[in-house]
């Protein structure tokens, strides 16, 4: 009798097993479904996945005045950071990590190494009037060879969510993050006339493809290009006898 009820309950459990792995397979199944109609499995409403992917492009900078505001409102130790990623674009890991033998103020350039970005690429970044007098608000300590640390600790800061978060709110500003910096920088440089290809080689783009996400920010460029090939052409017809 045991052994017949053993067998039965084990035929049990493996029924039970394998109707549940169907129902497991069915919802799965009903799930990829519904994520291809763009709606969310568990009776939420529905979405565009779409939708969320055309989000990710979305791009947040500061206009001129934003900029202003927020160094404005920046801690002291806080302000030649945002300051260094307003003028150059580099991500806050470069920037905390940056020690002052990658600086040449000498010849104003940053030198990062290879295996100091994030495309393990070796950049070079040159730095302005701007940046340069932040820098040299900057006491250097000769035994610590980061150029942004914490005193207390004597290493570089780990993010500085807090105190840049602070400073925002104090400026007013919203839906904003320490990222959002570097593309305030690619923006202002398209909005000012760059080219991309200089504002990808500055990022440290390894396409162009990124670096086109500006590009609606520069409706100009289409503008000098066709005037400066109007004025070639116009040179040429001009040299030509009886050009109309």
């Amino acid at each position: 009798m045991r052994s017949s009820f053993a067998y039965c309950y084990g035929g049990i459990k493996k029924l039970r097993r394998a109707n549940s792995r169907k129902t497991r397979d069915k919802r799965r199944k009903s799930h990829g479904e519904q994520r291809k109609d763009g709606v969310k499995h568990s009776g939420h409403m529905p979405y565009n996945f779409d939708k969320l992917q055309e989000n990710n492009r979305w791009l947040r900078y500061l206009t001129k005045e934003e900029c202003q505001a927020l160094l404005n409102e920046c801690d002291a130790h806080v302000r030649p950071i945002v300051v260094m990623a307003l003028h150059t674009g580099m991500r806050k890991g470069e920037i905390l990590n940056l020690k002052w033998e990658n600086v040449d103020l000498k010849n104003n350039f940053i030198l990062l190494n290879q295996d100091q970005t994030k495309n393990a690429e070796r950049k070079e970044i040159p730095i302005n009037s701007t940046l340069r007098e932040a820098l040299k608000t900057i006491t250097r300590r000769l035994d610590i060879p980061y150029v942004f640390f914490n005193p207390k600790t004597e290493k570089p800061y780990d993010n500085m969510v807090k105190s840049f978060d602070s400073a925002l709110r104090r400026a007013g500003i919203k839906d904003f993050k320490f990222h959002d910096l570097r593309h305030t920088f690619a923006s202002q440089m398209v909005m000012a006339g760059v080219d991309l290809a200089a504002v990808r080689e500055l990022l440290g783009h390894k396409t162009l493809t990124m670096t086109l996400r500006y590009s609606h920010l520069a409706p100009s460029h289409k503008v000098k290009a066709v005037d400066l090939l109007d004025s070639k052409l116009n040179e040429v017809c001009e040299k030509e006898v009886g050009c109309v």
